[in-house]
């Protein structure tokens, strides 16, 4: 048996030993521990830290690994997912990974031709299919498009912003193809409700010599839109968009999609555009913004000037410079879409009524079914039930032999009545009364339609089926 003198020795033996061991293997620097250190080999210290302490090593990285889990489960914790936003961020990656790989090679196939006699002309009605464009912007369209034309090249414009040209003499062929136009419009915009299926997109592209113009809602904080013109240098192979205006303040758009936002040039210092009520009717009797309303904006100094008010969503311009008169088309409520006059001659700011009166059939609206009566400037056209309308412009005269005739585009998610369809209109000489109309069925949603005068051809843009149609006079 040890005695106690010998016991206690061992114990401070260990103790000292044990002390070494850990200064030895924790890398502290006091000058006793340094010389403990020097007394075992370098080797030997790490046989001796891989095999007696290594238990104790690794309970230690354990403790810290737990503590970094602790940590991150509690910032799990505090991020709250949206469904919704969570669905919107794949739908943006499947819209790039889809549009890198195939829209460089976008084409529109002829599918049918149909010839329909109006008025004892003979047109010829030709359509051609894209079926690579997606993310219409209503909730019954696959892809939206817009048209202009210049230098002998149809633009093509889809609502979530990409950009294509043609050579309008491939409208001779049964396959078109399309080249792409590199821009930067999806560097400036971030809203991702602008590059999905949704109702916030590019509302109608312009080309004014050298430059191009596009219109859309432009979000500035969650809820909060304005309507905003950018604008480009003209090039079919690159556009640098630039905000050239927005309406201010931003308002709150209720989830609706009257916007307005078509755009023309109205003479060498001048637009006109459209805005819609972006949800709130009342917008479109308050002077002091500029929403529900038909405004006209100088291109150098963008001074603003209400030419109209009252209106509900305006999705149709033409501008007749030599009559000094503007035809606008609006969407009613439920019944109630609208053809309207608006005489530039006299300087005095028009009232078109909305949300006071209207032709929409809601028993229970508190609108009055009477423009005129309660001071407010009758449509020269209206339609219940609906049509869903949107452009018009004025036809080729050789279309019909005569002046004054319009076509005015139809919309809708039904091919029932009057939807779907273009709606031919004579007019008197002073856009006053209308002379004759016609329904030439299209069994699509038409969204925008442009006028190639020297060919006496017209171009439209379908939706539910995506792709262009070409109306031109039969030569059979």
């Amino acid at each position: 048996m040890f005695s106690f003198k010998s016991s206690l020795k061992i114990l401070i033996f260990l103790f000292i030993f044990f002390i070494g061991l850990v200064t030895l293997f924790y890398n502290t620097e006091t000058n006793i521990e340094l010389q403990i250190k020097k007394i075992f080999p370098k080797n030997l210290r790490n046989v001796i830290k891989s095999t007696i302490f290594l238990i104790p090593e690794k309970n230690r990285e354990i403790i810290l690994l737990n503590n970094e889990i602790d940590e991150l489960k509690e910032k799990i914790l505090n991020i709250k997912y949206d469904e919704s936003i969570i669905d919107l961020e794949d739908s943006y990656v499947t819209l790039f990974n889809y549009y890198s790989n195939n829209l460089k090679k976008l084409k529109a196939k002829k599918n049918k031709t149909i010839i329909n006699e109006i008025k004892g002309s003979k047109l010829q009605f030709d359509f051609y299919s894209i079926n690579n464009l997606f993310n219409g912007k209503h909730s019954t369209a696959n892809a939206t498009i817009y048209l202009e034309y210049k230098d002998k090249n149809i633009i093509l414009v889809s609502g979530d912003g990409h950009f294509f040209y043609f050579n309008k003499n491939k409208l001779k062929n049964d396959v078109i193809e399309f080249t792409k136009i590199q821009t930067n419009i999806h560097d400036i915009i971030t809203d991702i409700d602008f590059l999905t299926k949704s109702k916030i997109g590019i509302k109608d592209v312009l080309i004014d010599g050298d430059n191009i113009l596009i219109t859309f809602p432009i979000k500035k904080k969650e809820d909060c839109y304005s309507f905003s013109i950018f604008r480009s240098k003209f090039s079919l192979n690159y556009l640098k968009f630039n905000k050239l205006y927005e309406t201010k303040p931003c308002v709150d758009r209720r989830e609706s999609n009257h916007f307005g936002g078509r755009i023309e040039v109205l003479n060498q210092n001048n637009y006109i555009f459209t805005t819609g009520d972006y949800g709130t009717s009342n917008n479109s009797q308050i002077t002091k913004n500029l929403y529900g309303k038909i405004i006209k904006i100088n291109k150098i100094n963008n001074q603003t000037e209400i030419i109209s008010l009252g209106h509900r969503n305006p999705q149709g311009l033409y501008i007749d410079n030599e009559k000094g008169k503007i035809l606008s088309t609006e969407h009613g409520p439920t019944g109630g879409d609208e053809i309207n006059m608006i005489d530039l001659k006299n300087n005095k700011v028009k009232n078109y009524g909305w949300p006071k009166s209207s032709y929409g059939i809601d028993q229970d609206a508190p609108w009055k079914r009477n423009h005129i009566e309660y001071g407010y400037i009758e449509p020269i056209k209206y339609y219940v039930p609906s049509i869903a309308i949107s452009e018009i412009i004025k036809v080729p005269e050789n279309f019909f032999n005569s002046d004054n005739n319009f076509f005015v585009a139809s919309m809708g998610g039904i091919p029932d009545g009057g939807y779907q369809s273009i709606h031919y209109i004579n007019l008197d000489e002073n856009y006053q009364k209308i002379n004759d109309e016609r329904i030439i069925k299209i069994n699509d949603r038409v969204r925008d339609l442009i006028n190639l005068n020297d060919d006496d051809i017209v171009l439209g843009s379908t939706e539910m089926s995506p792709g262009i149609f070409k109306i031109s006079i039969s030569k059979d």
